[in-house]
């Protein structure tokens, strides 16, 4: 179990619980994203992915790591390990998307069964709340009509009477949990991930990682102040000019944007 350190990642740990929310930040993410961002993401997949051991290979297994092989060439990774690394967490991914659509399926049919069981029991209770009702009236005429009634026919009247409201009553509360039930169901259902769009997440993982430079748009957002500075100065003393009091996090931050600054536009030598 991973946390994620940024604020809006503090409820996304990569899991089969919280995979549909993970699942659906990488699918929507908008490049360039804040160098922050970039490396909690980054944190987060790199630590899930040590800790995933691949199944064992089978014929459907074989089919998809050749596809996202074939993808991944697309995207313009050169590297070998850069490769096998995104093939190892997109099989991470699908696996989780596999446990989470059998999860889900098993939540499905048990609130299904609970709705069926509640159905039911409405339509008992109905039966059963007539029954004792026309019972109940039929004591009721009785008493009325027979000047010296013996008590255990009024005890017995007053009894049906009261569990012919009980059942009445108990249409209420069924038809509350029933409301819930359904809520629960569409719920579910509304966050269940049908469809695993395993190119959108190659593109994505390949650009958080920084393992592909053929798109225009850059991963990362870094200001021009930034270059210039990479330019002119070195890392420490463009902490201290421009950040006299940084946070950890903020060092690593910016550490990271003028790293990759420089690994893309080299100054040239003189």
């Amino acid at each position: 179990m991973i946390s994620p350190k940024s604020d809006d990642l503090a409820t996304q740990r990569l899991d089969v619980d919280s995979f549909p929310d993970f699942y659906r930040k990488l699918i929507r993410l908008r490049f360039p994203l804040d160098v922050a961002e970039v490396i909690d993401l980054r944190d987060i997949i790199n630590q899930s992915a040590d800790h995933f051991s691949e199944p064992a290979a089978t014929a459907e297994h074989r089919r998809f790591v050749d596809a996202v092989r074939s993808e991944i060439e697309t995207l313009g990774v050169d590297r070998q390990d850069h490769r096998a690394k995104i093939i190892h967490i997109l099989v991470m991914l699908r696996c989780m998307h596999q446990a989470h659509r059998a999860t889900a399926r098993t939540a499905v049919r048990a609130l299904c069964r609970r709705q069926q069981a509640n159905r039911k029991a409405r339509r008992l209770s109905i039966r059963y709340g007539v029954l004792l009702l026309v019972a109940a009236i039929i004591g009721l005429f009785a008493c009325l009509a027979i000047d010296d009634v013996a008590w255990p026919v009024e005890a017995a009247t007053v009894l049906v009477g009261y569990l012919a409201f009980d059942y009445f009553f108990s249409l209420t509360v069924l038809s509350q949990d029933y409301t819930r039930l359904a809520q629960a169901l569409e719920r579910l259902r509304g966050e269940q991930v049908r469809h695993f769009e395993w190119r959108t997440l190659a593109k994505h993982v390949a650009l958080i990682l920084g393992y592909t430079h053929r798109f225009a748009t850059e991963p990362f957002l870094v200001s021009a102040d930034d270059d210039a500075v990479s330019k002119q100065r070195s890392l420490r003393s463009a902490w201290r000019f421009k950040f006299p009091r940084l946070s950890s996090k903020a060092i690593k931050a910016d550490a990271f944007a003028l790293s990759y600054r420089l690994r893309s536009n080299p100054p040239k030598r003189a």
